[in-house]
């Protein structure tokens, strides 16, 4: 049985219409992204956002605000202030939300002005 997902526009890495071949996803590679996903979810709601507010998987990344607020919440944690295994896959997981999941489209946060 074929495990992959193709779509006439092979190539496209602008994040929309991405039409890359994926394979599926092992049990294990799902629960690590939920476990990233709740992670995240977990920073945004220590910040102060409320639980209410984190509705979808889109909430994690829009406003890009949200995602700038997980990632300095992961980068606080280590004394060091180098980035940590663990944000390096929270972030990982948040850009393939927003380019795969969600749609975004590449540098939507530089197009608000920010860094």
């Amino acid at each position: 049985a074929d495990d992959t997902l193709s779509n006439d526009d092979e190539g496209d890495d602008e994040g929309t219409g991405d039409s890359r071949f994926q394979r599926a996803l092992r049990p294990a590679s799902i629960n690590s992204r939920m476990w990233m996903i709740r992670c995240a979810a977990g920073a945004l709601v220590h910040a102060g956002v409320a639980q209410s507010e984190i509705t979808s998987l889109r909430a994690l990344v829009y406003p890009t605000e949200r995602a700038r607020t997980i990632m300095r919440f992961f980068l606080e944690r280590v004394r060091s202030g180098e980035p940590s295994p663990m944000g390096g896959r929270v972030a990982q997981t948040l850009l393939l939300l927003a380019r795969d999941h969600c749609r975004m489209p590449r540098g939507s946060s530089k197009s608000r002005g920010s860094r």
